[in-house]
């Protein structure tokens, strides 16, 4: 793990998080890959490279907790507070599907009720004509 902070704050700029590829973070020559992308100024700017296994605990709480730098060692804070839930956003497209549906059981149910009408329609018809023969 690899973390970028602000000297004179102890505020933490970047975390790179745990990586199977580079368990003591990054390379130094992408080490400011992410600040660099963001516009951060490198000047007033530290790292503090932690061991993903070997110092597993602490990475760990860093990944947890709310931590800063102080003298070049981590400070762990409270815990990040647990997000409330969020409820999904609806699908779109499934949204649309499910009012097709309805527009088509009404359609269907207005051409069943056509059809009981026309053939009403007839048998009145039939019965006025009278027998055919």
């Amino acid at each position: 793990m690899l973390i970028v902070y602000r000297i004179d704050t102890g505020e933490i700029v970047d975390n790179t998080g745990t990586n199977s590829r580079w368990p003591e973070g990054p390379p130094d020559d992408l080490a400011f890959v992410n600040t660099d992308a963001a516009g951060i100024d490198r000047d007033g700017l530290a790292l503090l490279r932690l061991h993903d296994r070997d110092d597993a605990e602490l990475v760990q709480q860093a990944l947890t907790h709310q931590i800063i730098v102080q003298d070049g060692q981590l400070v762990i804070g409270y815990p990040h507070p647990e997000p409330d839930p969020v409820e999904p956003e609806p699908d779109p497209v499934m949204e649309r599907l499910e009012a097709l549906e309805v527009e088509v059981r009404g359609i269907r149910e207005r051409a069943a009720a056509a059809n009981v009408a026309n053939a009403d329609a007839k048998a009145v018809r039939d019965a006025v004509a009278g027998p055919r023969g």
